[in-house]
């Protein structure tokens, strides 16, 4: 075992990063078009659970012609579009036993075929999956032919599939195992099968398989045909080549892979061989070289399960620890691998060779001449922590700003003079360095603004700066810490302290210092970095971004206020296609100088409306280690050859527009993914019934290379007069749509690129009833003849109102008899309505001689109750007695509010003992009684007086009677009945 190991890693170092002697024989001979890039310069990013893939091990990898991508792993098939796995796990959904997926294909008319546990195979037509039930235990492989669909299975060797049937080829065939690993068709129509024993190729003529001679009869687990027609061959005793001579391949083995277990191969579209490996990652054999990519290179797993290159030219990996992209980027961080002596830059510049200077925290290093990608780090330059750098107009002298050790000379031979606090440089930390004039350089530094002149003596042509100007606070500077220095042209220069900005002017006499109007720039107060270009000089602040027009001599600005994400700014730069680029913390930012520019003069004139600024922020998972852009001087540049530099956190960032130009350049696929109509799915080409309240768009653009930054444009034909831009919503909705044909579009494109073809989806909203040609139709036959019936429905009218009128006085006269009658406070008859009642009971004893007693009953010192505890309280006291009195009665007796704190009770029927009852039980009740309003234990009694009404009696005997019965009762103490006797 430990001799494995070790004959493992001494394998590593054998094919590590370089050539090798044999590499140049064994790859193919082919010119490539694509730069070449380490595989450790290619832009890695990974997919794994944490990011909702349903499973680390992605078995296969293949894009439909939609631009979907598409990957089997063993919790079902998985869609990807860029930024969702969308996972098909439900087996029954899928027609199958398991949803467990290995192999995976696409037919010629483009469906796509996924076979795995318990050899189940299913196949997604673009709207439902189909399963196909085969009686195999796995499925290894699947391909398509012109005709068939071929199965590799672990148990029953080889699956043809044609209509429903299927034939079986095992030993009988010619098959040298049952297990089946792999299946690969050649551009001739070769079918090559490889088995636990060896490979084979198919013989259509004789339906039988051969034995491939010149190889060994271990697993084969993959075969390739690359573009130049050689056969590749992976099998458990290394990787096989084979070229044809005479109709047979010639196989000869790749040296040193013998114990390497090979799980795919793959050829990519930059014409290298890349091969996966069971524990050592994937390795890559590119025209002379071999490189390898592993886990310490930031691969998730060295066990590498398959390869797939997309429309994009990036190249898809899965592993057991996830989905990885690799591909090539606009936007490389040079670090120490490139010779860098640190990684965290401060500045960086060119010379007038085409030299990059890149200064870190721990040194400084240059690349070769006219910027080659290899960078040199003399011994003498380290250890210099490097704030600023500048170069000499003429010369080719270079100046090295540091943080602790003052400023350097560089001479064209690598000379170094050091001027430091004995030269009388104010102070050892040099943050800005500018050329003013030919051989002038301003030293800016955390002490104050320095000039030196370069000048050489007799004796020799080499340049010695020597002091000629220094200004502080008391010659005018804002603040003695320097941040940023420009010169504009040879009479002005522009200085940035650490609060405030001034212009050093050359006069005639001198100079002289002309500070800026704080008010101008606040809120900004540091300037961190100051571009001049064409008729503007740019300056990065902590505000935001301030902007000086040379012609109109005025200062303009945009901060977050106006349309930018972040307040700092640390650089800013131009390109050569008139965008401004900020770099900032968090990024860099792309914004067309016009945009900025338009923006920038509507917020200095405080205009009602301020254009909205569109911008692409860039940050690390465009190819750039690190999106922190460090302040510096400079710390953003555009070099002779157009390319865009960036002082980071992790190295120094290149972006080569024209690979980022061509990156953009290619549209991504569009796709529509789902149209829903009130919450419900439904298909294209549908007639939507009336009164739909919400169409919803889901859509997104298959762009796997900067998917981020996909933005979009919508139109509903029919209705919108022109394309919508929704930046990188991928969602629309429209609400309460009209009737009528429409034909929803939607575009994407990559920032400055060209827009896709639009995808489609056509419906229709169906008229309502009401909007209906046969319904209006209907309406004028309805009319017409309603006119006709108009007059004598008005003449039937008029006599109903006549009727309905005299009804309505009726009703309204009875309405107020009854509140003429009724006490407002209690809702019982009223005293009036009780006199009348009266007579007419007086009136029938005198007739009929029948029963009838009078009581009147008053509440005893309810005068304290209203004193005590107001009116209101006395009032909710009188409606809760009424109630009492309504539940205490006979159903015909009569209650009747006679007054203030009297009540009458007209008892019909009733002789002077039950009344007295019906008195008592009035009395009882009352004296038990809690009223809600009152406080617990607070007591109402009532005294009453009855009369007997006898056949002579008056209606006002009756009452008088009854008054002294009461009075005599209150006379004897109260809470008490008392009965009149005459």
């Amino acid at each position: 075992m430990v001799t494995h190991v070790v004959h493992r890693l001494l394998l590593l170092s054998l094919l590590g990063v370089g050539c090798c002697s044999w590499a140049t024989a064994w790859a193919d001979n082919e010119t490539l078009n694509e730069t070449h890039l380490s595989l450790s310069q290619w832009v890695q990013r990974s997919w794994s659970t944490s990011d909702r893939l349903p499973h680390n091990s992605v078995n296969k990898i293949l894009q439909a012609p939609s631009g979907h991508l598409w990957l089997t792993t063993w919790e079902g098939p998985v869609r990807f579009n860029g930024r969702v796995f969308e996972v098909f796990d439900n087996p029954e959904l899928l027609q199958v036993p398991d949803a467990g997926m290995y192999a995976m294909t696409l037919s010629p008319e483009g469906e796509l075929y996924v076979g795995g546990a318990r050899g189940a195979v299913s196949y997604f037509d673009g709207d439902a999956w189909h399963g196909i039930s085969t009686e195999s235990a796995f499925i290894n492989d699947l391909l398509f032919d012109e005709q068939f669909l071929w199965l590799a299975t672990s148990d029953q060797g080889v699956l043809r599939y044609f209509d429903g049937q299927f034939e079986s080829f095992g030993i009988e065939a010619g098959l040298e195992s049952l297990n089946v690993l792999s299946l690969y068709l050649t551009q001739a129509g070769d079918l090559y099968v490889g088995t636990s024993h060896g490979l084979m190729v198919w013989q259509n003529t004789n339906q039988r398989f051969l034995t491939v001679v010149g190889l060994p009869g271990s697993p084969v687990r993959d075969i390739l045909e690359s573009r130049s027609g050689a056969l590749w061959v992976a099998t458990d005793e290394g990787i096989f080549k084979g070229e044809k001579a005479a109709e047979i391949y010639e196989f000869a083995l790749i040296p040193d892979t013998d114990s390497v277990t090979i799980t795919e191969l793959h050829e990519h579209t930059d014409g290298a061989i890349y091969f996966g490996t069971y524990e050592l990652g994937l390795a890559r054999i590119r025209q002379s070289s071999l490189e390898w990519l592993t886990r310490a290179d930031g691969l998730p797993n060295n066990h590498v399960l398959a390869f797939y290159s997309d429309h994009e030219k990036s190249l898809w990996v899965s592993t057991h620890g996830g989905l990885v992209q690799l591909r090539s980027s606009a936007f490389y961080s040079f670090t120490e691998r490139d010779g860098l002596p640190g990684e965290y830059i401060r500045a960086i510049s060119e010379d007038l060779q085409g030299r990059i200077w890149v200064g870190t925290s721990e040194g400084i290093a240059r690349s070769g001449i006219e910027g080659t990608e290899n960078f040199e780090a003399p011994a003498h330059f380290n250890e210099l922590s490097v704030l600023s750098l500048e170069h000499h107009a003429k010369s080719d002298t270079t100046y090295l700003g540091t943080y602790t050790d003052g400023l350097f000379v560089v001479s064209p031979t690598d000379r170094m003079q050091q001027i430091s606090n004995p030269n009388g440089l104010f102070s050892e930390e040099v943050r800005a360095l500018s050329r003013f004039g030919v051989n002038e350089l301003l030293v800016g530094t955390g002490d104050g603004l320095q000039l030196f002149e370069m000048v050489s003596t007799p004796s020799s042509s080499k340049l010695h700066p020597v002091l000629r100007n220094s200004w502080q606070r008391e010659e005018g500077l804002p603040n003695n810490f320097i941040t940023a220095i420009e010169a504009q042209n040879e009479q002005v220069a522009w200085v940035a302290t650490g609060i405030g900005l001034v212009k050093l002017l050359r006069t005639s006499s001198g100079f002289e210092l002309d500070p800026i109007d704080p008010e101008l720039i606040a809120p900004m107060e540091m300037i961190f970095a100051i571009y001049n270009e064409g008729n503007y000089v740019w300056f990065a602040a902590d505000r935001g971004l301030l902007i000086y027009d040379k012609v109109q001599d005025e200062l303009l600005r945009v901060d977050r206020a106006s349309g930018l994400p972040f307040d700092k700014i640390f650089g800013v730069t131009g390109d050569h296609e008139n965008n401004i680029w900020l770099a900032t913390s968090r990024g860099m930012l792309q914004v067309a100088r016009s945009e900025l520019l338009k923006v920038a003069r509507e917020v200095t004139v405080a205009a009602t409306e301020v254009s909205e600024l569109n911008y692409h922020l860039y940050t690390g998972v465009d190819g750039m280690l690190s999106a922190q852009i460090n302040s510096g001087s400079p710390a953003a540049f555009t070099d002779s050859r157009g390319y865009l530099w960036f002082a980071s956190a992790i190295g120094a960032v290149r972006l080569d527009q024209s690979q980022f130009n061509e990156m953009r350049s290619a549209a991504p696929r569009i796709q529509i993914e789902q149209v829903l109509v009130d919450q419900e799915r439904v298909d294209a080409k549908v007639t939507l019934p009336a009164g739909v309240q919400r169409i919803e768009f889901d859509y997104i653009g298959m762009g796997y290379l900067m998917p981020e930054h996909v933005h979009y444009e919508v139109r509903l034909v029919g209705y919108d007069s022109d394309w919508l831009p929704r930046n990188s919503m991928t969602h629309f909705e429209y609400t309460e749509l009209p009737f009528g044909e429409y034909r929803f579009q939607v575009r994407a494109a990559y920032p400055g690129g060209d827009w896709s073809e639009a995808a489609e989806f056509e419906f229709s909203i169906a008229p309502a009833w009401h909007q209906r040609i046969s319904f209006w139709v209907s309406v004028a036959v309805v009319a017409l003849f309603s006119l006709a019936l108009l007059w004598r429905w008005r003449i039937r009218a008029i006599q109903q109102n006549e009727v309905r009128l005299r009804k309505l006085v009726r009703d309204k006269t009875r309405e107020l008899e009854v509140l003429a009658r009724q006490d407002t406070l209690t809702k019982l008859p009223n005293r009036r309505a009780f006199d009348e009642d009266l007579q007419h009971e007086v009136a029938r004893v005198s007739r009929d001689r029948s029963p009838l007693c009078l009581a009147i009953l008053d509440i005893d010192h309810f005068k304290r109750v209203n004193d005590q505890y107001l009116h209101t309280v006395g009032d909710e006291v009188l409606k809760e007695l009424a109630e009492l009195l309504r539940t205490c009665v006979r159903e015909q007796d009569r209650v009747a509010r006679w007054g203030g704190e009297e009540f009458a009770l007209l008892l019909p029927n009733a002789g002077t003992t039950e009344a007295e009852m019906v008195c008592e039980r009035i009395r009882r009740n009352v004296e038990h009684y809690q009223f809600a309003c009152l406080p617990q234990g607070v007591q109402i009694t009532v005294s009453i007086g009855i009369v007997k009404v006898e056949e002579n009696m008056t209606h006002s005997e009756v009452l008088r009677f009854a008054d002294q019965a009461l009075y005599v009762a209150k006379e004897h103490g109260r809470n008490q009945i008392h009965v009149f006797q005459q």
